[in-house]
């Protein structure tokens, strides 16, 4: 019983993480996307140092093509709730990291 009493008392301090992808360009917000309010994919050209094809679906997001030599945010693969490590294209100084969907801190964009 103690236990149900400690969870519940916890409850309204819990986020539900990951549902809002950020993507950053050199520091800067780009984008914030709630993933779970998707409704058909569709992808977003990053331009900087580099150029990056980002695609974004429903619960998930991944660069799918980038011109930078290594490759590493391409093989990175999808960032999603069940793994929330960062996308990183250093050459392009481009991130993309999930938040907390319950802070704000620009437009939330719907593609």
């Amino acid at each position: 019983m103690l236990v149900l009493l400690s969870f519940l008392a916890a409850l309204p301090f819990m986020k539900n993480k990951g549902s809002t992808a950020v993507i950053t360009l050199n520091g800067e917000v780009l984008y914030e996307i709630d993933l779970d309010s998707v409704q058909e994919p569709y992808t977003i050209e990053v331009h900087g140092e580099c150029e990056n094809t980002v695609y974004v679906e429903k619960g998930g997001i991944k660069v799918l093509s980038a011109t930078c030599p290594d490759k590493v945010c391409v093989n990175r693969g999808i960032l999603s709730s069940q793994d929330p490590s960062p996308i990183v294209c250093l050459p392009n100084r481009l991130v993309i990291e999930l938040k907390n969907s319950g802070s704000q801190d620009a437009d939330i964009y719907t593609g």
